[in-house]
């Protein structure tokens, strides 16, 4: 298993976008996902990608296709102290996998092509954790797709470094599968609140840029 993305849910300002854009982060693509009311901007590496993700039509996050997803139950976040956060990963084939999932069918994805969640994720409390086929690394993907990266500030891989959960919630079986089995492992901790610590990694000796999520705050 490894990671192949996750999201920090936002508002459709998306303030998160200019603080990345601001340490040198260039967006490689934008996507609106037509019949799941949401729209996104994602910042890929050689490894996996972030996703900075908001709900444009609560409408579309609540219809029946994609309703057990509670992506706009999600999004309250700063009110109910859900998580606002996704993790995807890669490199189990439908069936082979020890998580329990269910198939997402959501309209914007080709015909028969599902996204596999875990069951776990019905918590609300917990980050929607999923899967789908086809997966790879950007540094895979065709040059069309995946640009530069972010070269240009000389990144190159991305990686989760923590996530904190508040006190009252515990890490579900399949949070704790993925932080041992994704990268070489991720820390799982108690905060105050819902958060993501990760590491953006640059060429050579230089030093690594740490920052915590959702305020997209620079660690030093």
């Amino acid at each position: 298993m490894e990671l192949d993305h996750f999201f920090i849910l936002t508002t459709p300002s998306a303030p998160e976008i200019r603080r990345l854009e601001a340490i040198g982060l260039t967006p490689t693509y934008r996507r609106e996902h037509v019949g799941q009311g949401t729209a996104n901007v994602c910042y890929c590496f050689e490894n996996a990608f972030l996703e900075v993700l908001w709900v444009r039509s609560e409408t579309e996050a609540r219809s029946p296709a994609v309703a057990r997803m509670q992506l706009a139950e999600r999004a309250d976040w700063r009110t109910s102290r859900t998580s606002p956060f996704g993790i995807a990963w890669r490199g189990e084939t439908r069936g082979a996998s020890t998580i329990p999932t269910w198939q997402c069918l959501p309209p914007y994805l080709p015909a028969g092509v599902a996204i596999d969640v875990a069951t776990d994720s019905d918590d609300l409390a917990q980050p929607l954790m999923f899967t789908f086929p086809g997966s790879r690394a950007p540094r895979e993907w065709p040059a069309s797709r995946r640009g530069v990266l972010q070269a240009a500030h000389g990144f190159t891989t991305i990686e989760l470094r923590t996530v904190w959960l508040p006190p009252e919630v515990r890490p579900s079986a399949t949070l704790r599968q993925l932080a041992a089995a994704c990268q070489a492992s991720i820390d799982v901790g108690s905060a105050r609140s819902h958060g993501l610590d990760i590491i953006l990694k640059r060429q050579g000796a230089e030093a690594e840029l740490q920052l915590r999520f959702p305020e997209c705050e620079v660690m030093q």
